[in-house]
């Protein structure tokens, strides 16, 4: 956390889980912890993890997956939270492992859609570009 121009700065990483379907991609939201916005998993960078190492956490304790992160990020976007602001700088995850129970599995839904039913769901114009923009960020 870092104060800038007398704003508090929050430093956060979060993830794009996706996964292939025969000739698709589908991403897996999950709602925030009053059930009622779909995001993407997202936390505070800890001390001593990459940005990518923490998203990587956030995904399992948030969304309860697993997977295979891609570098470099998709980019990043800022959310007022806190009384101050978060930089999320935001990696694509290909999950591999799905588990029926997690940390954060009483608080949260979580549930697949295509990538354009998922950007939609997304308030954060930032965000739904990096989603829309999965599919071609994906064959580079």
């Amino acid at each position: 956390m870092d104060a800038q121009n007398g704003i508090t700065l929050y430093i956060q990483s979060g993830i794009i889980p996706f996964c292939r379907k025969d000739d698709h991609i589908e991403i897996l939201l999950i709602t925030n912890k009053k059930k009622d916005k779909w995001g993407i998993p997202k936390g505070l960078v800890e001390e001593g993890l990459s940005a990518s190492e923490s998203a990587q956490k956030e995904a399992f304790e948030e969304a309860g997956i697993y997977g295979k992160i891609y570098k470099p990020s998709l980019g990043k976007y800022s959310i007022r939270k806190w009384d101050g602001k978060c930089r999320i700088k935001v990696f694509a995850m290909e999950v591999t492992q799905v588990l029926d129970k997690w940390p954060e599995d009483i608080l949260r839904k979580r549930e697949w859609f295509s990538v354009e039913k998922a950007a939609g769901m997304i308030r954060n114009k930032k965000l739904q570009a990096m989603i829309l923009g999965l599919p071609e960020y994906l064959e580079e």
